[in-house]
């Protein structure tokens, strides 16, 4: 900009970094009444089915994580709309979240690699059935349930003999 005003370099300006860790968090509660950063894991993208009142629209997918509950029961939560993401099925998150008084629902406001998790650790072990088998051009998949749908299987997972779909397999 060529305006006189305008500082290309401004005189005293904090390192933007510093300076985000530094005001974030009272930023944050002025947004919100009840900030937490969660464990987490993530599940995948979810994508909504077409709604019938706006059949035109596409519908826009979200990445879902799990977290704990205070019981100890694994939750789906899902976070702000996202086409791509860059983390694989499992691997462990922090998710920042916020919440308002008398508001049951919270909102992921940032999502932070956590380098202390293991891979599915904010899940409970189950049984899932093989949906896709495991071949030199595709990964295996299982169907661990309504609410988790289809689980890519890393390879490095997979059992050396092939599973034929149809197949019970355990997911821990």
């Amino acid at each position: 900009m060529g305006e006189s005003w305008y500082e290309q370099e401004p005189k005293g300006a904090e390192e933007p970094k510093r300076y985000y860790a530094q005001h974030s968090g009272e930023a944050l509660t002025l947004c919100f009444d009840h900030v937490e950063t969660r464990p987490a894991n993530y599940l995948g993208l979810f994508v909504p089915p077409p709604s019938t009142s706006k059949p035109d629209r596409k519908p826009r997918p979200k990445p879902r994580f799990a977290i704990m509950n205070s019981d100890g029961e694994s939750l789906s939560i899902l976070g702000p709309h996202s086409r791509k993401t860059k983390w694989k099925p499992g691997e462990p998150l922090s998710l920042i979240t916020g919440r308002m008084n008398n508001h049951p629902h919270e909102v992921v406001i940032q999502i932070l690699p956590r380098a202390d998790g293991q891979s599915w650790d904010r899940t409970l072990p189950g049984v899932g059935v093989v949906t896709r088998a495991l071949s030199s051009a595709s990964s295996m998949h299982v169907f661990a349930g309504k609410e988790i749908s289809d689980i890519t299987v890393d390879r490095d997972v997979c059992p050396s003999e092939p599973i034929a779909v149809g197949t019970e397999f355990s997911c821990s």
